[in-house]
């Protein structure tokens, strides 16, 4: 085996992202950070001044940013990944707190719990996680989705708390203080949850397409407390409704009830009454979607009431008794609860391709709303007092309609034509529809404007035939939503987010509502890697008009976050001749960087360049564009010295500095390369090389050929040897062809390649010449005689580039498979790979000494590699690549796998709904990782040496015993003898020796250590991969912790994870099942003792708060006033799953 070594290169910088299209962005409360996925990292900017304030990404890391989340305490950052991984991030100690894994794809929706104490994550799995951040671990995995999971919303207990309030007697179908979470999906569904409960609640099938945005707002339209809109005694006790929970709730046009799905029955119809209505105009929380079509939906998040909670707590009793299975029971009562959501209609936007996402503001009086396009509406909540004026002005002309109606009706059936009268309304309608726009007729059937042909359509399905009553008395989205302004940007809009108006200064817009609500500033992600801040602008220039003749505010851009980035691809990419500087350019920029800092030098307009080089000096560059210019650049300043418009009449693919530094030359898609002086004339060529004098081309010599030039390349011979220097060009036809420099004489050929040689480069010493080709080759040719040394597969995509490092025959490759790869040349051997870029790599540059390289791509982002210390061995590497793939497939084996033998559901019902026999709507948590194998291996070795130290100890104690019965008792006693005068005796038995590996520790102290260093959320996945003897184990030495009190918590909790995995072959075995008794008592003590110590602490903390309000007089509660109306409910016996502080969910068995 050889033993030649290598320097691995390791990533320094990511440069040019600011963020990601992609991914989204979020903001904290008072808008001064606002965090954006960049590839692999989380970069938080200070909105306010427009720099980065801190780049998070864990090394190792490659999958890319796919959703982030700011939590509410304005520090937490969390980020979900195309590999399915959560992590979560402090912004303040810029550092990594917990990483968690339960999804297989990219996660695609995250949101906070109010206390931040809970996660929940939607996924390109379908899949929907619920996460405990305290115990860094999974709490269960809800399915019933069948696409994609575009957004989360949960629903604070508070807004179900009011109505429900009075039906805390109604035993557990009070649904007061129980979260719910609303999810959407391209399933085209809205589904409601009962995390409490673990399922699905109610199911709405309004949209017709994928559902790809959902905004939950706090309703400030809602009506106060006491005042409704159908006057006094509404709201009374009514019949709770029966409504299945899978229910369709479709948000249709207002002033129509809601047809029902085929199959179904509209239960809900025959009784809804006025407080149903009231329920909705007084409920706290509203709902946004959008989907593919050109209509934002919203809905009520119902209260229930008393007597709704009543009923549902009696049909639940009355299923307990019918069915005799407890699952079959709750699948029942959940049958005959009321809907949680209700529709309210729909408002038309202005944009009408499909949104893309939907932004509230926290106080719920703005909604933005965008698209594809370059556009955003920004929508506000009108206040109560419109809302109420909108709804009678709406029941005035419904009543009016429905008399007119009366009377046409009555007028026609007393002449007898209502056939003709039918016929004469059609054509009535379609002549009004002539000349209308899509958007005034989306407007007009969105927001219920009361036009004779919707009444008109209702007579005729036999739904109208009351306007005046409830139904019109309801608010709809049209009552409660109006377009407030449009924010127009220079590029598509791809995440915004709303900031407080005083968050940015200069943000606070002069334009304020009716009731003096000041618009918020919008920052918007555009799809050109840049951030843009924009406010409101109601000057008569900048306002927007509307199709149907109306006008509303407009939108000021204040500034951008664009200077850390290119705008498109980097096509090209170069290092300076000190390696301190790194060029990279793209479509319309030239970008100036320090390779050490990672800062921003300069920015310089140029065309649309697809080849870059430093001339001698370091000072200047020459670019080639697409429109087939030659541009010179002054870095120092940033101006363009000249400009050769006509240089070629085809796109510059390459171009080439001389060794010398005295010439360049420049291959095009015009069949022609270009030879190129640096004109010396007016300071020579030291003062150029110095980079003291403005160096000037002048074209000398044109070198036709047959087909289009890709690449060209010098050797590297100097002036002592120009008449050996060399000049190779790569063709379309897929050969590349030598030629002497000096007289453009042909040398060599170079064929072999199967597709075109995409670039090629020299070796320092001129004897080798490597060539890279869309084939996914890379070719080894020998300058002497033009012969193939070695053709390498290098990458699974067309190679983009190939650059020698000096003075070595190593090299590093480029490919659009996003791989950069390092090459010995001599031993024709991959010594490793740099991985990091999501795109195509379009090209490499490394630094004259090797210390430092560059890399550049469609990902946007310039990473930048140094040379480190560590060694590479290539057999080591080759074992990590092959150790990497055994990883990836046990992890996905582990991710088919369920932890608890449950079935795993592969569609839902017809319906959405579960359905009595189907497969759980809830399941465990369950995530194979690379880490997770990794954690169960060191947690097998711990088990391994725990055993072997005990086996090792009975041993000698068994020796021990047989040695002293052996042994004749004189003879023990004069070993005693001689043992208490302090002579050494020998004993009768050696000891075993002692293992290195415990450091003074016993074996089940060394066990717990292994599984405190597990990763919270990789513990119950290192378990499941053990085998059963080493749980057994497990349990074995934690419950020796257990009875000294040792860790209970930790040591309960996982061991009875790992008793529920392995129960069947537990209960199997007698000795077993007496093993289980015994720990049973042991949990049960340890926990009684610290259930006992938490309340005593709990009551000692009610009597100082309770003492501390007294001393204040103000009468005012302490910092427990929450918890102190709970009542003394810690005296009563605990009920399954009841959480005392983080002691949870101990169910003892």
């Amino acid at each position: 085996m050889s033993t030649k070594t290598y320097l691995r290169y390791k990533q320094e910088h990511v440069l040019g992202l600011i963020a990601s299209p992609s991914c989204n962005i979020a903001a904290d409360s008072a808008g001064r950070f606002a965090a954006s996925g960049t590839l692999e990292r989380v970069q938080v900017w200070n909105v306010r001044r427009g720099l980065l304030h801190a780049s998070l990404a864990e090394e190792r890391c490659e999958a890319a940013v796919t959703y982030v989340c700011m939590g509410n305490d304005d520090d937490t950052v969390a980020a979900g990944y195309a590999d399915g991984s959560i992590r979560l991030w402090s912004v303040s100690r810029k550092a990594l707190i917990t990483r968690l894994q339960g999804h297989k794809r990219g996660v695609s929706a995250l949101v906070f719990d109010a206390e931040g104490d809970t996660l929940v994550s939607g996924s390109q799995d379908t899949t929907i996680v619920v996460w405990d951040l305290t115990a860094q671990a999974g709490v269960c995995r809800l399915r019933g989705h069948k696409d994609e999971v575009t957004a989360l919303v949960l629903v604070d207990p508070a807004y179900l708390r009011d109505a429900a309030a009075g039906a805390s007697s109604a035993g557990s179908a009070g649904f007061a203080g129980r979260p719910l979470l609303v999810s959407a999906s391209k399933d085209t569904l809205l589904k409601v949850w009962d995390l409490a409960e673990q399922t699905c609640v109610q199911t709405m099938v309004g949209h017709r397409s994928e559902v790809w945005a959902l905004a939950g707002a706090p309703a400030i339209g809602a009506a106060p407390a006491g005042e409704g809109l159908l006057g006094a005694g509404v709201g009374g006790a009514q019949a709770a409704s029966s409504v299945a929970a899978g229910a369709s709730a479709a948000p249709g046009r207002p002033g129509k009830r809601p047809r029902p799905v085929a199959g179904e029955e509209d239960e809900a119809s025959g009784s809804a009454s006025s407080a149903e209505a009231l329920d909705v105009a007084t409920s706290g929380l509203r709902l946004l979607s959008g989907s593919a079509d050109a209509m934002l939906r919203t809905f009520a998040v119902r209260r229930r009431s008393a007597a709704e909670a009543a009923a549902a707590a009696i049909a639940e009793r009355e299923a307990a008794a019918a069915a005799g299975d407890a699952g079959v029971a709750a699948m029942a009562a959940r049958a005959v609860q009321p809907p949680f959501v209700d529709a309210m209609g729909s408002v038309a936007r202005l944009d009408s391709g499909r949104c893309q996402g939907i932004v509230a503001s926290k106080d719920g009086r703005w909604a933005a709303v965008y698209g594809r396009g370059k556009t955003l509406e920004l929508y506000q909540a009108r206040p109560w007092a419109e809302v109420k004026r909108r709804v009678q002005r709406r029941r005035r002309r419904a009543r009016e309609r429905a008399r007119r109606a009366e009377r046409e009706r009555e007028a026609a059936m007393a002449d007898g034509d209502v056939a003709d009268e039918r016929n004469a309304k059609r054509g009535k309608r379609a002549a009004a529809s002539i000349g209308t726009s899509e958007f005034d007729k989306r407007r007009a059937d969105a927001a219920g404007s009361g036009s004779d042909d919707d009444d008109e359509d209702d007579e005729e399905a036999g739904e109208g035939t009351d306007l005046a009553g409830e139904e019109s008395a309801r608010p709809i989205a049209g009552d409660e939503w109006g377009l407030f302004a449009v924010v127009r940007c220079p590029n598509k809009v791809r995440s915004a987010v709303l900031l407080p108006p005083d968050a940015v200064p200069g943000a606070r817009s002069a334009t304020a509502t009716a009731d003096g609500a000041l618009p918020p500033a919008v920052l918007v992600c555009t799809g050109d890697n840049q951030l843009e801040l924009h406010c409101v602008d109601d000057a008569e220039a900048r306002r927007t008009a509307l199709p149907d003749g109306t006008s509303v505010a407009g939108s000021r851009r204040l500034g951008a976050i664009s200077a850390s980035g290119h705008r498109k691809d980097v096509r090209a990419v170069a290092m300076g001749p000190d390696g301190a500087l790194v060029l990279t350019a793209g479509e319309g920029q030239l970008k100036l960087w320090n390779g050490v800092t990672g800062a921003s030098l300069r920015t310089m307009e140029c065309g649309f360049a697809l080849c870059v080089e430093f001339l001698p000096g370091g000072q200047h560059a020459v670019v080639g564009t697409k429109e087939g210019a030659v541009q010179v650049f002054d870095l120092a300043s940033g101006d363009m010295i000249e400009d050769h418009q006509d240089a070629h009449e085809g796109a510059v693919y390459a171009l080439d500095v001389r060794a010398d530094g005295r010439g360049v030359a420049t291959g095009s898609a015009d069949k022609a390369v270009k030879l190129w002086e640096i004109d010396t004339a007016t300071a020579g060529s030291a003062a150029v090389a110095a980079g003291a004098a403005r160096p000037s081309l002048v074209h000398a010599r044109t070198l036709r050929m047959p087909d289009e030039v890709l690449a060209v390349r010098y050797s590297h011979h100097g002036e002592a040897d120009a008449s050996r220097r060399l000049l190779a060009v790569s063709l379309l036809d897929s050969t590349v062809k030598v030629f002497f420099e000096d007289t453009l004489k042909f040398f060599i050929s170079l064929y072999g390649h199967r597709l075109p040689v995409t670039s090629m480069d020299i070796s320092a010493d001129s004897t080798l010449i490597a060539t890279a080709s869309a084939d996914k080759n890379v070719k080894l040719w020998g300058l002497d005689f033009g012969d193939c040394h070695r053709s390498l597969f290098a990458h699974d995509d067309a190679v983009t580039s190939v650059r020698f490092i000096g003075k070595t025959h190593l090299f590093f490759t480029a490919g659009k498979d996003g791989r950069v790869r390092h090459w010995d040349g001599d031993r024709f051997v991959q010594i490793h790979e740099c991985t990091g870029h999501t795109g195509a790599v379009w090209g490499v540059a490394v630094a004259p000494k090797g210390l430092m390289m560059a890399s550049a791509g469609a990902d946007r982002s310039v990473r930048v590699w140094q040379r480190s210390d560590e060694q590479v061995f290539l057999e080591e590497e080759r074992e990590a690549r092959a150790g990497a793939a055994m990883d990836a497939e046990i992890a996905g084996r582990a991710n088919n796998s369920d932890p608890f033998g449950e079935a795993v559901p592969e569609a839902p019902s017809q319906d959405g709904a579960p359905s009595i026999g189907a497969a759980p709507e809830s399941t465990a948590v369950g995530g194979g990782s690379a880490a997770s194998v990794s954690a169960a291996d060191r947690l097998l070795g711990a088990i391994s040496l725990a055993v072997e130290a005990r086996e090792a100890w009975t041993e000698y104690e068994r020796d021990l015993e047989s040695a002293v019965r052996d042994t004749a008792a004189g003879t023990l006693e004069e070993r005693a003898a001689m043992r208490s005068t302090g002579e050494a005796v020998r004993p009768l038995v050696p000891p075993p020796a002692p293992k290195l590996e415990l450091l003074k520790r016993t074996p089940a102290e060394m066990v717990l250590d292994a599984l405190r260093a597990v990763p919270p959320a990789d513990r119950e996945q290192a378990i499941l991969l053990l085998p059963f003897n080493a749980a057994l184990e497990l349990v074995r030495c934690l419950h020796r912790h257990v009875r000294r009190g040792v860790d209970v918590e930790l040591c309960s909790r996982y061991i009875l994870f790992t008793v529920r995995l392995h129960y069947t072959q537990l209960v199997a075995s007698p000795s077993s099942r007496a093993e289980l008794g015994a720990i049973r008592a042991s949990i049960r003590a340890r926990v009684g003792e610290l259930r006992d110590i938490f309340g005593y602490t709990r009551a000692g903390l009610r009597f100082l708060d309770r003492a501390a309000a007294s001393a204040s007089g103000d009468g005012q509660a302490g910092f427990l006033a929450g918890d102190a109306d709970n009542g003394d409910d810690e005296q009563a016996a605990p009920a399954k799953g009841v959480r005392f502080g983080r002691f949870r969910d101990v169910k003892l068995f």
